[in-house]
């Protein structure tokens, strides 16, 4: 789960129990009564507001590779989102589309339809990415997830 979910569920669960355990109840209206005083008290009954449960959260465990991912100078940034998305920042150019992981291959499938198989090692907060052909990219995490 990512953390702004998990926050906005926490504030939603914290409100909808305030707002239960102050909830409004209603009188019902009961006519005055030209009854003498010796007579029981007029009864008086409250609606209840109805109670809000919050559809509970999923917690699926999160694949390590989600979050962001930059080099050492902090030119080329990756985002890898829990939703299969991603985005690449390098010198002001963004990139987007999907992404899937197949063992130790990641398939980045651009927005233009066109797919890279890369190959992958995580070691802690170390991420090194090669495509054949290509230079080996060595990124380090800058944060564990996006929002």
């Amino acid at each position: 789960m990512n953390l702004a979910r998990l926050i906005r569920s926490l504030m939603l669960a914290l409100l909808t129990t305030v707002l239960v355990g102050c909830g409004a109840k209603t009188p019902v209206s009961v006519a005055p009564s030209n009854t003498p005083a010796a007579t029981a008290a007029p009864t008086v009954s409250y609606t209840a507001t109805p109670t809000l449960t919050p559809e509970p959260t999923p917690s699926p465990t999160l694949d390590p590779l989600v979050g962001s991912w930059s080099d050492n100078e902090g030119v080329f940034v990756l985002v890898l989102n829990p939703d299969g998305t991603y985005s690449i920042s390098s010198e002001g150019q963004t990139a987007t589309g999907s992404y899937s992981r197949a063992g130790e291959a990641l398939v980045f499938t651009g927005a233009d339809g066109n797919a890279y198989t890369c190959n992958f090692s995580l070691d802690g907060g170390a991420l090194t990415i090669q495509q054949d052909g290509y230079a080996v990219l060595h990124l380090i995490r800058i944060s564990a997830t996006e929002g």
